[in-house]
């Protein structure tokens, strides 16, 4: 059986704390394919780049990887800036309240645009 990931207790996701997270929890020679956010207030682009990458890269080998995040503020900005959008095919996200709390109102607002852009 795997480890349980061990949460990152840092406040900004980037380039380097992301290979922590990868060296601290690796989903790839774990039977456990979660990635832990807990904590995290900040997800920078590159970050967002590999979490995507690597959650693609989960799902090519057949697995479904979770996505844990607390921070209301950073579910939105991912919200915002397309990635849950990108990532949500192929990966779980927890808690899921979080799509009924506040972050309900601009995933209705995105999800009308893509309605009214298709409907063109």
């Amino acid at each position: 059986m795997g480890s349980t990931p061990t949460p990152l207790h840092i406040p900004k996701l980037d380039s380097v704390t992301f290979d922590t997270l990868l060296e601290r929890h690796n989903p790839f020679s774990s039977t456990d394919c979660t990635f832990d956010l807990t904590g995290v207030e900040f997800i920078a682009p590159s970050a967002e780049v590999q979490l995507a990458a690597a959650c693609y890269g989960l799902a090519r080998e057949g697995r479904r990887p979770l996505i844990v995040m607390n921070d209301e503020a950073l579910r939105a900005y991912l919200i915002r800036s397309g990635f849950i959008q990108v990532v949500q095919p192929v990966a779980q996200f927890q808690p899921l309240c979080w799509l009924l709390g506040s972050s309900v109102r601009q995933t209705r607002v995105f999800e009308k645009i893509r309605c009214c852009r298709e409907e063109k």
